[in-house]
């Protein structure tokens, strides 16, 4: 099993936002929309959130600094990630390796 169908609905919503939260805060620039919005398809198709990608897209744009606080908690309840969050780190590189793509996150 991948870790997108371990994780609860919440549990994704919160690893995708986190991505999103991570990504408005890394790249900052008009420039950035279109990686950041590439990248945010192949996280929401990863994690089956297809129809969430329009607010993950405003997550990752917006010019306030967002709090990633809650979205850790909230994924700190997920039974998978009782040993820690390192998984989610070797998540997203196996994704970006399956994709061609390892850059698309660094």
């Amino acid at each position: 099993k991948n870790l997108a169908e371990c994780l609860s609905q919440t549990g994704r919503f919160s690893y995708c936002a986190l991505c999103a939260t991570s990504l408005s805060c890394l790249y900052k620039y008009p420039a950035h929309v279109d990686f950041k919005l590439d990248c945010l398809r192949i996280i929401c198709n990863h994690l089956k959130l297809m129809l969430q990608l329009p607010t993950m897209r405003e997550m990752a744009n917006c010019e306030l600094p967002l709090d990633a606080k809650v979205y850790v908690r909230a994924l700190k309840k997920e039974e998978v990630l009782k040993e820690g969050m390192m998984i989610i780190v070797q998540d997203l590189l196996l994704l970006a390796i399956s994709n061609g793509k390892v850059n698309f996150l660094f």
